[in-house]
């Protein structure tokens, strides 16, 4: 089975769902995050970033936000994955990992 191109694992015998159970069945989303560095000197980091996202019905997981943020006066991109249902998104919470 594949949802969006992307595999699932199918259950096949009665066994892998007990009588009353409930199971969610969730596809990642990817979200792409796109980060304008400014050019002063102390601008760039090489510090870990990291983002979780927030919506109207949750948020997801704290996520690395994986890019070159060493660079500057230039726009950073990354993207995030995750299979939480956050509905509509409403803000996004940045966290880095040093001062520099």
């Amino acid at each position: 089975m594949a949802i969006d191109g992307i595999a699932q694992k199918t259950y096949g015998q009665a066994e892998d769902l007990d009588n009353g159970e409930t199971k969610s069945f969730c596809v990642p989303v990817d979200y792409k995050i796109t980060v304008s560095m400014g050019d002063g000197d102390y601008d760039g980091t090489a510090a870990a970033q990291y983002v979780k996202i927030s919506g109207t019905e949750g948020e997801t997981e704290e996520l690395q936000c994986d890019a070159d943020f060493a660079v500057t006066g230039e726009d950073v991109e990354c993207t995030v994955s995750s299979d939480k249902y956050i509905g509509d998104y409403r803000c996004l919470v940045w966290r880095t990992t040093t001062a520099d």
